[in-house]
C-alpha cells in the first residue's frame, strides 16, 4: 500500500520537496519506515538515522500497523530557543 511520509526541517530540505511517498506493508516498524525512507532517498540516509516516526500524531517505535488512512511523519531532532 502506498503511503506518503511527511518530511519536516533538514529532510524536507535536502529531499527538495515536503512529502515522500512509499510503498510500506500495512504490518511494519517505524525503523522499517526509515530504512525503506533512507533507500528511496539515499541523501536523506544520515539524518534519518536521528529521527524520530509519528504515525497519526504520536511517535511511534518497534511494531506498527498501518491503515489506508494512516498519517506518517519523520521529525529530525530539532533545537529551539
Amino acid at each position: 500500500m502506498e503511503h506518503t511520509l511527511l518530511l519536516f526541517a533538514r529532510l524536507a530540505e535536502i529531499a527538495g520537496n515536503d512529502r515522500l511517498t512509499l510503498a510500506l506493508p500495512s504490518d511494519t516498524s517505524a525503523e522499517a519506515i526509515l530504512a525503506a525512507a533512507a533507500q528511496a532517498r539515499p541523501a536523506l540516509a544520515p539524518v534519518l538515522r536521528t529521527c524520530r516516526v509519528a504515525v497519526d500524531q504520536v511517535f511511534v517505535r518497534g511494531p506498527l500497523t498501518l491503515t489506508a488512512t494512516s498519517e506518517i511523519a519523520l521529525i529530525p531532532p530539532v533545537s529551539g530557543g
